[in-house]
């Protein structure tokens, strides 16, 4: 949804809808549609991109809607792989009637995970790191595919330090031009 104070209120919007959902929101694909009818109109300008999805480990079978968001990451058996997902638009775009009339309605998806399988979820800041050499080298295209290999076997923690570690690398610093939230789930 952005930076600064603009971005922050929007930020605790959402978390109000969904502490006041409560137990409500078990739909993940409805509770998106709960949120983009109370966002829009009232950011500002903003949008947002979201998942959300409720996971269950005893099956390993993650439930989930997605709201203009980057597909996650899912990495297994030394491979790693975007998951597929439908399209969607992002938040506080349009109003629900409009995103289900253009086909690209918020709806649920599942995956089965394979056990030790990892989930990553991150923000756009993550791909879009720019090379120490040169502004159209981005960590996606250049650094993302042995980055992912090389620490697909480490536990959460590690993984997510090593994660950074080749960001900060790949960039020359430890600031980036873009928020970057790096979520790993191990999945067992």
């Amino acid at each position: 949804s952005g930076h600064g104070v603009p971005s922050a209120f929007v930020t605790l919007m959402i978390k109000t809808i969904l502490l006041q959902l409560g137990t409500n929101a078990e739909d993940p694909a409805e509770v998106l549609k709960i949120i983009n009818d109370v966002l829009n109109q009232n950011t500002g300008g903003h949008y947002i991109t979201a998942i959300y999805g409720i996971y269950d480990p005893v099956e390993r079978i993650l439930k989930f809607a997605t709201a203009g968001h980057y597909p996650p990451i899912v990495i297994a058996d030394g491979k790693w792989n975007f998951l597929s997902i439908k399209p969607s638009y992002p938040l506080a775009v349009m109003t629900n009637e409009n995103i289900k009339n253009s086909g690209k309605n918020f709806c649920n998806e599942e995956i089965v995970f394979e056990k030790g399988s990892k989930l990553i979820l991150y923000t756009d800041g993550f791909i879009d790191a720019k090379s120490k050499d040169g502004p159209d080298k981005l960590f996606q295209y250049e650094k993302m595919n042995e980055c992912l290999l090389k620490n697909s076997g480490k536990t959460c923690r590690q993984f997510t330090d090593s994660v950074f570690t080749d960001l900060t690398e790949f960039s020359g610093k430890d600031n980036f031009d873009d928020d970057i939230c790096l979520i790993c789930v191990d999945v067992f």
